[in-house]
C-alpha cells in the first residue's frame, strides 16, 4: 500500500511504510518525493542537519527548525482511506544527497494506535499484540 505525504494539502510525495515498531507507535519508510517536495525540501534538510552525528551547533537550530517544520501540516493518508491521526506527528528526514536518492529520504509517522496497526500494519500488529487482539 502506497501512504501519501501532503505539506499544507499539497501532495509532496510517498512510502509504503516498510518498517513498524507497534511498541513505540512508530512507522516508517523510504520516502519517494515528487516536483513539490521541492517547496519543503530546504526546511527539511535543516531539519535533518540538526541531527547528524557532530553537529552541536546544529541542535541549538532545531528550536528555530522545529517551528517551520510544524508549519508545514505535515500530514501522511494511506491510499483510498482517511488521513492518519499521530500523535506524535510526522517528518521527512532526507539525507539523499550523502546515501542517494533510493535510500536516502525517510518518512517517520509517530504515535499510531493499536487500531490502525490492526487495520493498516497487520503483521506487525499481530507480532506484537497477537491474532487475537485485533
Amino acid at each position: 500500500m502506497k501512504y501519501f505525504l501532503y505539506a499544507n494539502q499539497e501532495f509532496v510525495g510517498w512510502s509504503a511504510l516498510e518498517h513498524a515498531d507497534p511498541a513505540m507507535g512508530c512507522v516508517s519508510g523510504v520516502f519517494h518525493p515528487n516536483e513539490n517536495y521541492e517547496n519543503i525540501k530546504d526546511i527539511i534538510l535543516k531539519y535533518s542537519a540538526c541531527h547528524l552525528p557532530g553537529t552541536d551547533a546544529a541542535k541549538k537550530e532545531l528550536d528555530q527548525v522545529w517551528p517551520r517544520i510544524e508549519a508545514l501540516g505535515l500530514a501522511v493518508e494511506p491510499e483510498g482511506c482517511s488521513p492518519f491521526e499521530p500523535t506524535g506527528g510526522v517528518i521527512v528526514i532526507d539525507y539523499a544527497e550523502d546515501l542517494g536518492d533510493e535510500i536516502g529520504r525517510e518518512l517517520h509517522v509517530f504515535g499510531l494506535s493499536q487500531e490502525i496497526f490492526a487495520e493498516y500494519f497487520p503483521e506487525a500488529h499481530d507480532r506484537y499484540w497477537g491474532v487475537s487482539d485485533r
